[in-house]
């Protein structure tokens, strides 16, 4: 089996399958490398997948193929998981399956906006940046905008990561997505921390559910690989209020791919792309559609 340099990973489902379509097209019209792309999805959603993966040419891997190779992560536990823990224990897990050194780990609800090559995730031959920041625009939008819970929980999430490897010293955030992983660093936060305790990144995640903050807390105190650190690779409108201010202030695709390479929709407010439409009152429908065209 071929060992890929470096590929890029979409862990989805068939509720994002129109975001899975955009950003499948983005990454055929951009990515100037051929940067083979995975997809990661359960069996049972694979017929939904079928045209976007024959049409992009898309490698495919079952949710189910991961979690058989997860020692504590039994047939009835990968049932039962809620969709936020498997979708972090399947990312996690990939570099069990030996196909890549790297992995550029992105969401169904972003799409490149412009061409990208291996130099944007790779320092070297080995190497992969390191997404590392210190979430000021993040907490700067959201003091700006009266978001007192986000801004609470952003920080919280962050004081409890550094405890994970009882480090002492200010915040960072390793996201937001798409960020760049090495295999052999999930490999040995796995074979040097949670195996002699007798976990899986299944229990590491239920104790701690953010992925990306396990994966770079780990780096900053095992220095594995070389930390080279880059500021976050996509523009993020992680609120509809954040994208209305983009649009007042004139940040169109053009005026963004200057200094990103793409733009991140979040889900849990961008629902025109939803498979199965969320039920709303008549009322809070006209709202939101008022909303978009303000």
């Amino acid at each position: 089996m071929q060992m890929h340099k470096i590929v890029i990973l979409c862990k989805s489902y068939r509720n994002d399958v129109n975001r899975f379509a955009n950003l499948a097209t983005s990454i055929t019209r951009f990515n100037r490398d051929q940067i083979p792309f995975y997809l990661c999805i359960p069996q049972t959603d694979k017929s939904l997948f079928d045209p976007i993966i024959k049409e992009h040419h898309i490698h495919v891997i079952f949710d189910e193929d991961i979690l058989n190779l997860t020692m504590a992560c039994s047939q009835e536990k990968e049932i039962t998981l809620p969709g936020n823990i498997l979708q972090q224990v399947t990312k996690s897990e990939f570099w069990r399956l030996g196909l890549c050194k790297n992995f550029v780990m992105i969401d169904s609800d972003s799409f490149f906006i412009r061409d990208f090559f291996i130099y944007d995730f790779l320092w070297d031959e080995e190497t992969p940046y390191t997404i590392i920041n210190e979430g000021r625009h993040q907490r700067e939008w959201a003091a700006r905008a009266g978001h007192s819970k986000f801004l609470h929980q952003y920080t919280e999430l962050r004081d409890n990561s550094r405890k994970l490897f009882s480090r002492k010293t200010i915040n960072f955030d390793f996201a937001p997505t798409p960020c760049i992983h090495s295999s052999k660093v999930w490999q040995a936060l796995y074979e040097t921390y949670a195996k002699p305790q007798g976990k899986s990144f299944y229990d590491q995640i239920i104790e701690f559910p953010c992925e990306t903050q396990w994966y770079g807390e780990f780096l900053l105190s095992n220095p594995v690989i070389r930390l080279i650190p880059r500021e976050p690779l996509f523009k993020v409108w992680g609120f509809q209020s954040q994208y209305e201010e983009s649009l007042r202030l004139g940040e169109t695709e053009e005026v963004l791919s200057k200094n990103y390479l793409g733009i991140v929709k979040q889900s849990n407010w961008d629902e025109d792309l939803d498979y199965q439409k969320k039920q709303r009152s008549f009322l809070s429908r006209k709202v939101r559609k008022l909303k978009k065209k303000w």
